[in-house]
């Protein structure tokens, strides 16, 4: 199975939000939306707080691994999923590296 890139990335000038107009993704995902797993591109927007962050992982990974799930049902796995793993324990081991934006 290719395995996805993920890189941590500003995707706006916010910090991500729930807002539905004008909002800042929280990730985004690249890769061919075929019946199987693309190995695409993964990213997440670091400004969200570690919670959001798996939460936003989970659901990159789900429209990586099945890229033909509509998005309401990778909305409700990848919440599920991450919840889990966060009452499991599961946590960064270190904040996440993003190149600084040239002035």
């Amino acid at each position: 199975m290719p395995r996805p890139r993920i890189l941590f990335k500003r995707l706006g000038k916010r910090a991500p939000s729930h807002r539905r107009k004008g909002g800042t993704s929280f990730g985004l995902w690249t890769g061919d939306l075929k019946f199987k797993p693309s190995g695409g591109t993964i990213y997440l927007d670091p400004r969200q707080d570690e919670a959001e962050l798996l939460d936003t992982a989970v659901h990159e990974l789900l429209h990586d691994a099945a890229p033909y799930l509509e998005e309401f049902a990778v909305e409700v796995y990848g919440s599920h999923i991450g919840a889990a793993l966060w009452r499991m324990g599961w946590r960064l081991n270190k904040k996440p590296l993003t190149k600084k934006k040239k002035k």
